[in-house]
């Protein structure tokens, strides 16, 4: 054979092997798209599959435009998951460009804020939306008006999976809040039920009202908010000239709630109040203010630290609106008024904890409270007042008066405050010039043991009052 005629045949049986291989690693048939997979274990075994859709990740989208009507565009134009990134200033000051959202996007900042400047506070709308997360950058307003919030969440569809996280709110004119939920429109006569709402790591400076509001005032027991957690939240000066300057307030028909590690500073009114709410806990939390208001000199009142009531205006009250079945762990509060304030409240573990106030706590129509606080002070006549309440029980803890001017009280108990026990009781304080540690008034099986008057053993006694 010649040389070409072995390279021929060479070339041909090269060919002939792969072919061969190519049959057996590449089946027959197959359509446009798609692909082989191993069809079973055996050497060779493949066919052909179609392949399932392809998942995409988040995409983002910068929102240039730096106005109201430039971040409704974006929000428009999104799609479910997707997040829009705002950075720097953004003008929202015309009043009429709210700017609404009504899906389950992310929105977040890089040094970004949303400005209303002095013309327009109602910055931001949303309703009917879930899995909604906005994060990491501002809202202020200088504007002097009234009714509503920086952030409004609404009673016009519900909002559930909601997260607010490194937010900072500033408003120091005017009667609206940093953020309002609102579940229930008496003018509308409609509502939503709202559910799994996190707020974490926000800021309000400078608020002339409150930081958050949640309400839900159709007080017919269903709950229209469900799963609220407020965590390492900071507000700082809220009240400016408003009565209502809480920093917390949760009112009406909710339950589960908690707020744990959030700092009030310079509030006007309450710090935290649970109106109606159910199921709540509040831990850890660190609450001061030594502002005043309601008239001058002796006829003001201090700022509070834990207000839990049933919303009544009237000495009868709505003892079936009450907050009940809650718990207050730790923390510090340090007040110019009552460090805890309830009517028609029921249910309630207190523990742990430093509590300091201008004026003693008060249990108003209130009963089956769990009190083991850490160490109490106040200077004025009384640690807690009771009026009405029964069924409580007061063990462990220290009790200061460090600088009453009238005749002290440890604990006071009058008009109906009947079975309530004492056990455990550090006393300091308190019985110089005659001064006594407690009062009985109620005439009622309230019960006493293991009561330490500094350092002295007082036990089984119906009222222990030494002069």
């Amino acid at each position: 054979m010649s040389l070409v005629g072995k390279i021929t045949a060479f070339v041909q049986a090269v060919g002939a092997d792969v072919k061969n291989l190519s049959n057996r690693s590449i089946p027959a048939g197959g359509t446009v798209g798609q692909v082989l997979a191993k069809s079973s274990n055996q050497d060779y075994a493949t066919g052909w599959i179609t392949p399932a859709a392809a998942v995409t990740g988040n995409t983002y989208t910068v929102v240039e435009t730096k106005t109201s009507t430039g971040i409704q565009n974006a929000v428009n134009a999104a799609s479910p998951g997707q997040t829009l990134v705002l950075s720097g200033g953004y003008d929202c000051s015309d009043p009429s460009k709210t700017i609404l959202i009504q899906k389950g996007i992310v929105i977040e900042g890089y040094n970004a804020f949303l400005d209303g400047g002095s013309t327009n506070h109602n910055l931001v709308k949303v309703n009917n939306a879930s899995g909604l997360t906005l994060k990491n950058f501002g809202l202020r307003s200088t504007e002097g008006g009234k009714d509503y919030a920086l952030l409004l969440i609404n009673e016009e569809g519900p909002v559930n999976n909601l997260v607010l996280e490194d937010l900072w709110f500033t408003c120091p004119f005017g009667d609206y809040n940093a953020i309002t939920a609102q579940a229930w429109s008496p003018d509308a006569n409609a509502g939503s039920f709202n559910k799994n709402w996190t707020v974490r790591n926000c800021r309000g400076f400078d608020l002339n009202r409150m930081f958050l509001e949640l309400h839900a005032h159709k007080w017919d027991g269903v709950p229209r908010y469900d799963g609220i957690n407020v965590t390492d939240c900071r507000v700082q000066n809220s009240g400016l000239s408003s009565e209502h300057g809480m920093a917390y307030s949760f009112s009406g028909d909710i339950t589960n709630v908690g707020i744990d590690t959030c700092k009030a500073y310079g509030f006007r009114g309450y710090a935290v109040e649970f109106i109606g709410t159910t199921n709540f806990s509040a831990t850890g939390n660190i609450l001061t203010s030594t502002k005043r208001f309601g008239g001058t000199n002796n006829d003001q009142y201090g700022s509070n630290g834990y207000n839990l009531t049933d919303g009544g205006n009237t000495e009868r009250g709505n003892p079936n609106r009450g907050a009940k079945e809650g718990s207050i762990t730790g923390g510090l509060v340090n007040v110019s008024g009552r460090p805890i304030q309830t009517f028609y409240a029921q249910r309630v573990a207190i523990s742990g904890g430093r509590w300091v106030g201008g004026e003693g706590s008060l249990l108003q129509h209130s009963s089956a409270f769990d009190i083991q606080l850490g160490s109490v002070r106040t200077n004025k006549n009384y640690c807690f007042y009771l009026d009405d309440s029964s069924y409580n029980t007061f063990d462990g803890g220290s009790y200061d008066n460090y600088q009453a001017q009238d005749a002290y009280e440890w604990v006071g108990f009058y008009s109906g405050s009947n079975n309530n026990v004492v056990n455990n009781i550090r006393l300091l304080g308190g019985s110089v010039n005659g001064k006594q540690i407690a009062s009985d008034n109620a005439n009622a099986a309230n019960k006493y043991s293991n009561v330490f008057y500094n350092g002295n053993f007082i036990s089984g006694t119906a009222d222990p009052n030494p002069h």
